[in-house]
């Protein structure tokens, strides 16, 4: 349980670097995003160190890891290069307020994060098999769904001058592959 709690901290604290770039504190928002992040990714590494992977047929293994691995990689190219890389590239409205990342996977999905990050953890769960593995990946999936409920109905629209119009035209986590005319 002590693993839930440290990413409980880390989730409340990405929260706060989201407050924090509201109130244009952005150096100790980062600091906020990279304690965040690190807690929630502790959560998940150290008790893997004490766990073993079920005793499953070895294609069974290698798939549910191929496919943790796979969530892990897309949760960082989402989160930790692509947005980076679409910030670069837009501009800060009179108001201050940015503008959304409407490009990648963010144009099929607002929280694609939240996707792969359920997809990672569930492959852990199914990969491990063991009660504290299964607790820790629901639990952290939780905390990130409420995270991206309360990003998407009370703080990005504060913070992304077009969020309500993005909103209008994206959808909230189930990724619309083909737009209709």
């Amino acid at each position: 349980m002590e693993s839930l709690a440290v990413g409980g901290i880390g989730f409340v604290m990405i929260l706060l670097y989201d407050v924090a770039q509201i109130n244009e504190r952005n150096g100790f928002a980062w600091a906020l995003s990279y304690i965040g992040y690190g807690a929630v990714l502790a959560s998940i590494v150290f008790p893997l160190a004490h766990l073993r992977p079920a005793e499953s047929p070895r294609t069974a293994l290698v798939i549910l890891g191929a496919i943790a691995v796979l969530g892990f990689a897309l949760l960082v190219y989402s989160v930790l290069i692509e947005i980076p890389l679409a910030l670069k590239k837009s501009r800060r409205t009179s108001s201050g307020r940015r503008q959304v990342v409407a490009v990648g996977t963010y144009s099929g999905v607002r929280h694609p994060g939240f996707l792969w990050f359920a997809l990672c953890l569930s492959a852990l769960a199914l990969l491990y098999r063991q009660r504290a593995m299964t607790e820790i990946a629901a639990g952290l999936i939780l905390f990130d769904f409420l995270l991206v409920v309360i990003e998407d109905l009370v703080l990005f629209p504060r913070i992304f001058q077009d969020y309500e119009q993005y909103k209008k035209n994206v959808p909230f986590l189930v990724p619309r592959f083909a737009r209709r005319k």
